[in-house]
């Protein structure tokens, strides 16, 4: 999703996805769409926090870092830009918080290019994973909502980046996406490349996502620095 420096006992070059897509857990292999290895994801626990208590002290945050290393990969700080199946890429300007009031786009892996969002809320703690009426998670996040009534994004788009166009006519990257809620409405053409023979469901009305500021803060408080890297 991001490509970010972090320093202090870990060097090195990291992305940044959603916790659940490790399972949370540290040193899970992650690959690229094409099932290629590119590396394994870190620093859970510190950013997950405790996650089953609704009420505890700090951040819960469904993030995981993926750090580089294995031989061979490419490593650049660019985004893809168009459809889920899209070769083209193109540059991230900036990185900052998330505005209020202004036009706020996806660009994930299942979806694609979807714009037309806002923020809704301030960062406030929600259940994202029950099983049986019981939440076993919890996790910091922030709502946003359609302004169209139209597909913001849909499962298999979890860690895909949330951006804006700033006042200079940057691309700020400010969250990514956590997950959403319902209604779930079918994603039409969207192509999945995981799972493209199962249902497919998109979040039309609300949706979760991850602040960019809040691992930035995690980390900063667990002795490190986090540098989102934009050329």
């Amino acid at each position: 999703m991001l490509l970010a420096q972090v320093s202090n006992c870990a060097l090195g070059l990291y992305l940044v996805t959603a916790g659940h897509c490790s399972d949370f857990q540290n040193s899970v292999t992650i690959t690229t769409p094409g099932s290629a290895p590119s590396g394994y994801t870190t620093f859970v626990p510190t950013l997950a926090g405790d996650y089953g208590n609704p009420s505890a002290s700090g951040y819960l945050l469904d993030a995981a870092l993926v750090s580089y290393v294995y031989a061979g990969t490419l490593v650049d700080n660019m985004m893809y830009y168009g459809t889920s199946t899209t070769s083209s890429k193109i540059a991230v300007d900036a990185t900052g918080n998330m505005p209020w009031g202004v036009n706020l786009c996806s660009n994930s892996a299942a979806t694609g290019l979807r714009c037309g969002f806002e923020r809704d809320t301030y960062q406030t703690r929600v259940c994202i994973v029950a099983v049986s009426g019981t939440c076993v998670r919890y996790a910091d996040v922030i709502k946003v909502s359609s302004t169209f009534n139209s597909i913001m994004f849909g499962s298999g788009d979890s860690g895909g980046p949330i951006y804006w166009i700033n006042g200079s006519g940057e691309r700020e990257i400010v969250a990514f996406v956590q997950g959403g809620e319902a209604p779930f409405v079918p994603c039409g053409s969207a192509n999945y490349y995981d799972s493209p023979s199962s249902p497919t469901t998109c979040n039309k009305i609300n949706g979760r996502v991850t602040a960019l500021w809040t691992i930035n803060q995690v980390l900063f408080g667990a002795g490190y620095s986090f540098t989102p890297i934009t050329y």
